[in-house]
């Protein structure tokens, strides 16, 4: 064990091993930013502890696939490196390691990082602390974390986290270190398979279709991430650029809406399975001066609201920024959104001209269970909304927030409502499926129409199960009459079961 202040030369001495000197650690992206978000500026790290000789689960699975059929001897054992807010010295951490009560110290713990006995990649499994929920331009949300136990010298300490590596390069490429990601949350659900990067690669794999051999892997396709997130137990739901616009090079380029993005976060979140993000990053090639675009893929879990609420049609455009997992960089970067498709992320702040990156594809991992997808049911919404102005007039404002829920979650929020006793017991007490769809109108900040939806269902059948009001008795009376007295002109909102529809706002109202 060895304990040294937290300093940039013994960052780079912890993180380095036999086959990477503490003098080449300063050339990786990750130490850069290993010190910007553990230093004064971010989580404020005091102190360094290095554990020899760790056995991690992770790279044992991939020195056994790999690296053991190598004629070099790669080590098996690796170290971990533990960060900590407080400052001591080795003395007063044998203190406390063998102090029975729990005090104060152990809240200082900032989390670890395992660093592999391997070339250059040696950013093994991390699982470290996020920043505060809040600031002064707005509120965090970082949905994709779970709980971690790390066994600490016999002493158990708990971080709310998720975990991550950088890709090794050889048996994971940034889109299988993407995955890890998301699976390391889902995973806390018994439906689904938490695998080493190996694995997950070779699950990708069995959808073979570019010629290219698999270890040393190159990186994955779209539906090379889709099988492998399928083996996995979840179920895929992909999103692909449709808009075009020439990049800052001036190439054509196809990009995703920022608003999707924005809908497709803010509706997913609930559920906390991090989304897949297909980007285009800028890179900069320093022998000839260059630069040039590549694709990436990272995982979000993430994002921050802003602390104005300017005039919106939807909740989810006051998202300001994402946080990612990004193997290239580090956990929970920042990433803000620019010009339509246009993001800020890490490869935009490192380029020398600071080139924007470019949204160029979605993989959103669901439980197979939820059948609907968000854009079937902003497409009743928009119904909705239509039948709203024609009520009311064109200028009606209208601020809808649409997500995905666990109904058990839904019930538990229910109970702190401003709805009638009666209104909460009839819905606490009412059984419905696993995963539900929420769409709910707001007027500033309060609730005026809440619209349940049958997540689980099939697309073309009516599956809205409750509308709940917080209206005047004569307005929810105007607008039933209304819908009665236009009945036929409104169904077409609705699709194929546009009557049914129509049925449920006037029974629900």
């Amino acid at each position: 064990m060895e304990v040294l202040p937290f300093t940039p030369e013994n960052l780079a001495h912890a993180l380095s091993n036999t086959l990477t000197t503490a003098d080449i650690i300063p050339n990786k992206r990750q130490y850069h930013y290993y010190l910007n978000y553990l230093g004064e500026h971010g989580l404020s790290a005091k102190t360094i502890v290095i554990e020899e000789n760790y056995i991690s689960k992770d790279f044992l699975h991939d020195h056994a696939t790999y690296y053991v059929l190598c004629f070099q001897d790669y080590k098996k054992v690796c170290k971990r490196v533990h960060f900590f807010a407080e400052a001591f010295d080795e003395q007063t951490l044998n203190a406390n390691l063998l102090t029975s009560e729990e005090i104060p110290f152990w809240e200082s713990y900032l989390g670890f990082t395992v660093v592999r006995p391997i070339p250059y990649t040696v950013i093994g499994y991390t699982v470290l602390r996020t920043y505060t929920e809040a600031d002064a331009d707005g509120q965090r949300n970082y949905w994709g974390l779970r709980k971690y136990k790390v066994h600490f010298f016999g002493r158990e300490l708990v971080l709310k986290s998720l975990a991550f590596q950088e890709q090794d390069s050889v048996l994971a490429a940034c889109a299988t270190s993407a995955i890890w990601f998301t699976l390391n949350k889902a995973s806390i659900d018994f439906s689904t398979i938490l695998k080493v990067p190996s694995e997950i690669t070779k699950d990708a794999a069995k959808l073979q279709t570019d010629g290219n051999r698999l270890f040393p892997n190159k990186g994955l396709t779209l539906p090379q991430i889709s099988q492998a997130i399928h083996i996995s137990g979840l179920a895929p739901e992909v999103r692909t650029a449709t808009e075009e616009k020439k990049d800052a090079l001036g190439d054509d380029t196809l990009y995703v809406k920022s608003e999707f993005v924005r809908k497709i976060v803010n509706a997913y979140a609930p559920i906390g399975i991090p989304i897949i993000m297909g980007i285009k990053v800028p890179m900069y090639d320093n022998s000839t001066g260059n630069s040039f675009y590549g694709f990436h893929a990272v995982s979000i879990l993430g994002h921050k609201v802003g602390s104005e609420n300017a005039p919106f049609a939807w909740k989810s455009d006051n998202i300001t920024k994402l946080y990612i997992h990004d193997d290239q960089h580090g956990p929970f970067a920042r990433v803000r959104f620019l010009e339509d498709g246009e993001l800020q992320t890490p490869w935009t702040d490192i380029h020398p001209e600071q080139l924007p990156s470019y949204i160029t594809s979605l993989v959103i991992p669901v439980y197979p269970k939820i059948r609907i997808t968000y854009e079937d049911i902003e497409s009743l919404v928009i119904g909705v909304y239509y039948i709203l102005i024609a009520a009311f007039g064109e200028n009606l404002e209208q601020q809808w927030d649409i997500q995905i829920k666990y109904s058990e979650d839904y019930k538990k929020e229910i109970l702190v409502s401003s709805l009638e006793d009666a209104d909460k017991l009839s819905i606490i007490s009412s059984s419905m499926p696993k995963y539900i769809w929420i769409s709910t109108l707001y007027s500033g900040e309060n609730k005026v129409m809440e619209i349940i939806f049958d997540a689980t269902g099939v697309k073309n059948a009516m599956i809205g199960l409750r509308l709940n009001t917080f209206l005047d008795e004569d307005v929810k009376a105007y607008i039933k009459e209304f819908i009665v007295n236009h009945t036929d002109d409104l169904k077409s909102l609705f699709g194929a079961s546009g009557i049914k529809y129509i049925d449920f706002l006037i029974d629900n109202l």
